[in-house]
């Protein structure tokens, strides 16, 4: 379990998976059948969020900016993964690139056994992020990041694109893109609303990320010239953008310290602009919620026109 130092576990809350709860020395955990792997170590390359393309890009995926080095590889040359990893082609790509010229053993395994390995070595997280709170909402302090190890992502993520670059020559990218969400995300809100506005008064192109590799992904951010959409982790891609690209985004107001995009934002010295929106629920995290129109609007008035 990655503990995040400071802060207290008061409103810090962990419990996820077999994880079903815990104070700050002891915890109860679930276990399921145990299964021995027959390795001496691995690296462990999992934990809170690492189905999430947030967490994986910016907290695990970096770890291997030291494991995937010579003195890594001598001192293990095995790692363990989520088998659901398999079943994200950035996640798997990422993965394979990232320890290239090394041939470590990845072992993906299923989050519902339980496993049992001699030694297994964990790395601290370079970046993080609360994975979920209790008695407060959101923090400014929630999270926090080092600029080297996204300087490893976005690196890694080029390398891939120069690799494949003839695979992109039919895609085509927007100067003005929207952030488009699959129907029964958390955090509803009234999109049909927004996409009317952003594509008819201003010229935005929607773009959903799910249907895109993460190469297209790149490339899609890195040309666009403005961004706009809900607060969430296609946000992420926000690391691949020109200095001068103008980033808009929305969260309700329950959860305005959510300051996740906006640090990052920050450490890579973009332009990032928020509206507050109206939560239906003030007291749900997830909460769905209103953005209205005028309040948008009038933001997209001030920084592009």
């Amino acid at each position: 379990m990655d503990k995040i130092p400071h802060i207290d576990i008061s409103v810090s809350n962990y419990a996820t998976g077999f994880l079903r709860m815990h104070n700050d020395t002891v915890s109860l955990i679930k276990l399921h059948d145990v299964h021995d792997l027959v390795i001496e170590s691995a690296y462990f390359l999992g934990g809170n969020g690492s189905e999430n393309y947030y967490h994986w890009m910016v907290e695990l995926l970096p770890k291997l900016q030291y494991i995937a080095t010579k003195s890594g590889f001598e001192r293990c040359a095995n790692i363990v993964v989520s088998s659901r990893v398999l079943e994200f082609d950035s996640f798997k790509k990422t993965l394979v690139f990232s320890v290239k010229g090394f041939k470590f053993n990845i072992y993906y395994l299923d989050k519902k056994n339980t496993y049992r390995i001699r030694k297994l070595l964990v790395i601290t997280k370079p970046s993080d992020v609360l994975f979920n709170s209790k008695n407060v909402l959101s923090r400014v302090d929630f999270c926090f990041y080092r600029k080297s190890s996204i300087d490893y992502t976005v690196k890694l993520v080029e390398d891939i694109v120069e690799s494949n670059e003839l695979d992109l020559l039919g895609v085509d990218f927007f100067e003005r893109v929207f952030i488009g969400r699959m129907p029964g995300l958390a955090r509803s809100y009234n999109q049909d609303e927004i996409e009317e506005l952003l594509v008819t008064k201003y010229g935005f192109t929607t773009v959903f990320l799910e249907n895109y590799s993460i190469e297209e992904q790149f490339m899609i951010f890195k040309k666009a010239k403005c961004i706009a959409g809900p607060s969430g982790a296609a946000w992420t891609n926000l690391m691949f953008c020109n200095k001068n690209s103008v980033l808009i985004s929305w969260l309700p107001d329950n959860i305005s310290d959510f300051s996740v995009y906006s640090s990052l934002s920050s450490l890579l010295g973009l332009n990032m602009f928020f509206v507050e929106a109206e939560a239906d629920c003030v007291q749900e995290l997830h909460t769905s919620y209103y953005l209205s129109p005028v309040r948008l609007a009038r933001l997209i008035d001030e920084v592009l026109m």
